[in-house]
C-alpha cells in the first residue's frame, strides 16, 4: 500500500470526526441560545425539585463502545482507501 493513501485516508477520517463534533457543538450552542425558560409555571410545584432532580447525565462507556468506535473508524479508513485506489486505477486506464 502506498503511504500517501493511508495518510490521506486518516486525514479524511479525522476531518469527518471533526465535522461531526463541530456539528454537535453548534447544535448545543443554538439550543442554549434559543432556550427561553418559563419561570412562572416552572416552579409551581416543588415536589419535582425535592425528589427527582438529576444534575447531568453519567454516561459510562465500556470496552465494547470504544471497540465499536475504533472498528467504525477503521472501516471508514479502509473504505476511503479502496475508493481512492479504484479511482486511481480507473483514471490510469484512460490515459
Amino acid at each position: 500500500m502506498k503511504r500517501r493513501y493511508i495518510v490521506e485516508a486518516i486525514g479524511i477520517a479525522a476531518l469527518f470526526v471533526m465535522v461531526i463534533i463541530s456539528g454537535q457543538v453548534v447544535r448545543g450552542y443554538l439550543a442554549t441560545r434559543t432556550y427561553v425558560p418559563d419561570i412562572v409555571n416552572e416552579y409551581s410545584t416543588t415536589d419535582y425539585l425535592q425528589h427527582e432532580v438529576a444534575i447531568g447525565i453519567a454516561i459510562h462507556m465500556d470496552g465494547w463502545d470504544y471497540f465499536a468506535i475504533i472498528i467504525g473508524l477503521f472501516i471508514w479508513i479502509v473504505g476511503y482507501h479502496q475508493v481512492r485506489v479504484w479511482l486511481k486505477r480507473r483514471s490510469g486506464k484512460r490515459r
